[in-house]
């Protein structure tokens, strides 16, 4: 039997999900079509350093309308307005449905973010009625246990396509899994990584209601892969054109890859597949 004394836990938690409980949670930001506007603040300066990171979108969709969206984190680690976007860049947030729907789309990265920085987001959309998107951020601090926590200090995104704010098309399969497609095309990691998030996007105007797609992750080389992350799930929870994913233990996107090698992508879906799916990879170092 295995027994663990110490066991960390976060004692500070900073975001703008305050207040009572509300559909219109988050900070509303306006997206550009197919490029990125100036930075909107979602939170100043932090009060003290944290290690973890989660952010959520919702409340990106038009019935009717196809939307895949990119999302963009800026960080000024000096408290200013001077934002740099060398963090998380392009998540895929496209057609992300309100918080009474599917609770829209969350990502979460093991990350060092110094005391005194102040966070921002930018978007781009792919629909000439660009909208608003609703962010939101929960930042994790004051370890009991610092020895126990590991952060990475940059996240590499792989896939993204930006000239219409997507990920790198994906096929699904329909009764067996999808072939494993390159994400970034033709370039090799430059650096190692310990821990992944996968997106998945989709540009078409009338998604099926009910449909769920699992994705996979690998990391290797055309002949030999190796996985990082199996059946994550998005899904189709309502009508309108609304997508949702499920948030899962971060336990399983620890994932030790070394650099020099490449990143696969692959789906299946649970019925007739919608149009226009893509998926993008998010390495943290």
């Amino acid at each position: 039997m295995l027994w663990t004394p110490y066991v960390n836990t976060f004692k500070g938690v900073i975001t703008n999900l305050t207040g009572r409980p509300s559909s219109t949670w988050g900070t509303s930001i306006t997206p550009g079509n197919n490029s990125f506007p100036a930075y909107v603040e979602i939170l100043p300066d932090t009060a003290y350093m944290c290690c973890f990171l989660e952010v959520i979108a919702h409340s990106n969709f038009v019935a009717a309308n196809a939307r895949d969206t990119l999302l963009t984190l800026g960080f000024d680690f000096s408290g200013g307005t001077t934002y740099t976007d060398m963090e998380i860049t392009n998540l895929l947030v496209s057609c992300v449905s309100t918080f009474s729907a599917g609770f829209g789309v969350g990502y979460q990265f093991p990350l060092l973010i110094p005391a005194g920085t102040a966070i921002a987001a930018k978007a781009s959309i792919n629909n000439a009625t660009v909208g608003t998107l609703l962010v939101g951020i929960r930042l994790y601090g004051r370890p009991t246990r610092p020895e126990l926590v590991r952060c990475g200090r940059s996240v590499t995104t792989y896939g993204a396509t930006t000239a219409s704010s997507s990920g790198t098309v994906v096929t699904p399969g329909t009764t067996s899994e999808g072939a494993w497609t390159e994400l970034t095309p033709g370039s090799n990691t430059t650096k190692p990584h310990f821990f992944w998030q996968t997106g998945v996007g989709i540009n078409d105007s009338t998604i099926s209601v009910d449909r769920i797609y699992g994705h996979d992750l690998s990391y290797g080389d055309a002949t030999n892969k190796e996985i990082i992350s199996e059946d994550e799930c998005i899904s189709s929870v309502s009508s309108n054109e609304q997508m949702g994913r499920w948030l899962r233990p971060t336990i399983a996107h620890y994932c030790e890859t070394p650099s020099g090698v490449r990143v696969y992508g692959r789906m299946q879906g649970s019925g007739a597949l919608d149009s226009n799916l893509s998926m993008c990879a998010y390495g943290v170092t």
